[in-house]
């Protein structure tokens, strides 16, 4: 009797612990979930904050659009003088509670970045509803605007979209993946300098991302482009797949294609030589060939290794004109070529008083690439 009395008082127990954890929650009808967050300077005041809020499906239903319309979205903004007060003041406008949990993206506009980010980095780091892995994204444009721009294309959910556009990286190479934690380890770090996704509004008033914003400590300083962004990938070892177009060396009035992959992770070595980085990149690809001019042969295996000879000295050169762009033009260590070097520091002290991200700008780098060719049987003129 005395053994059912307790099992029957911990089950209680049990139950009533498990009531009183919901005692607070709140339905998701009573939240306004937050898709996306845009922070421009302010005018009159400190910052420009625009809330671009997911529509529930209801809402269109009682419009008698039809559930088809759950993917529209409203872009609400505020001027505050902090995020922490732009929040507060959307809750006091909105008939519901703002919810971040949901956040896809971060944008800057151009005009606040260039003027420093950490601030504000900080300060979204530490927001318990902002998850790690939210996407960061600087926008030439103003990042309201870029909002208002922003519509679903083969996808019914605005969250959905900016996790489709953002990772297309992964088989174009035209930018990178940045995220909120990131960003933030690489403000900290003493061997590299963050990066961020860089998007536009283009000629048809679309949105697109396109090349990488690069920073110096927590400010906005240069941009790649498409091309640049895929060097960067290749360069750091972090290429799924792209495409890249290569002069023939049959003709000069044509170019060929290549679907290309990393064959092995860039192998980078770093020495301090006289007081400067000297960094060594052997670079291995694999590549598909897309494209053929007029009278060409790729069966023919001299062919096939004067192409992957030609092909190499001229990735070579232009690798090597994007990384002297860092370090002579940016000064900026995006890749993370100090990672390399940190190991040969025997007391942090020293690696600390080294201040690579300051010494990067004098670096010498040499590159080789070894592209292979496979399948070249495929392509053959008749």
């Amino acid at each position: 009797m005395i053994k059912k009395y307790i099992a029957f008082v911990i089950i209680l127990i049990s139950c009533l612990i498990t009531l009183t954890g919901c005692y607070d929650a709140r339905g998701i009808e009573e939240l306004a979930y937050v898709v996306a967050i845009g922070i421009d300077k302010g005018s009159s005041t400190t910052l420009r904050l625009s809330f671009q809020f997911a529509v529930p499906s209801e809402k269109s239903s009682d419009s008698g659009e039809g559930s088809s319309q759950s993917s529209s979205s409203d872009v609400t903004t505020v001027d505050c003088n902090s995020i922490n007060e732009g929040i507060s003041l959307m809750n006091a406008y909105t008939s519901k509670q703002v919810n971040l949990s949901h956040c896809k993206i971060i944008l800057f506009g151009e005009n606040l970045a260039v003027e420093g980010l950490a601030n504000h980095i900080y300060t979204l780091v530490n927001n318990n509803e902002i998850r790690p892995n939210t996407n960061v994204l600087v926008t030439k444009s103003t990042a309201e605007d870029f909002l208002n721009h922003s519509k679903p294309m083969l996808e019914q959910h605005t969250a959905r979209y900016y996790e489709t556009i953002l990772n297309s990286y992964l088989y174009t190479g035209f930018t990178t993946s940045s995220n909120l934690l990131g960003f933030y380890s690489d403000l900290k770090s003493l061997y590299k300098e963050p990066t961020a996704v860089l998007g536009e509004i283009n000629d048809d008033d679309e949105v697109q991302n396109m090349g990488v914003a690069i920073f110096k400590k927590d400010y906005l300083i240069g941009e790649l482009n498409g091309l640049e962004s895929i060097y960067c990938l290749i360069a750091s070892g972090k290429l799924q797949s792209c495409i890249i177009t290569v002069p023939s060396p049959f003709d000069n009035q044509t170019s060929i294609d290549f679907y290309v992959t990393l064959q092995k992770k860039t192998k980078n070595n770093v020495q301090i030589v006289n007081g400067s980085p000297y960094i060594d990149s052997k670079i291995y690809l694999s590549a598909n060939i897309l494209s053929m001019g007029e009278g060409s042969d790729y069966s023919n295996d001299e062919n096939v290794k004067l192409l992957e000879e030609y092909s190499n000295n001229y990735l070579k050169k232009e690798i090597l004109t994007f990384l002297y762009k860092t370090a002579k033009d940016f000064k900026s260590d995006i890749i993370g070529f100090g990672e390399d070097v940190i190991n040969d520091y025997l007391f942090y002290e020293d690696w600390e008083s080294s201040n690579w991200l300051e010494n990067y700008k004098n670096s010498t780098f040499n590159v080789n690439v070894e592209l292979k060719i496979k399948h070249p049987y495929m392509l053959v003129e008749s």
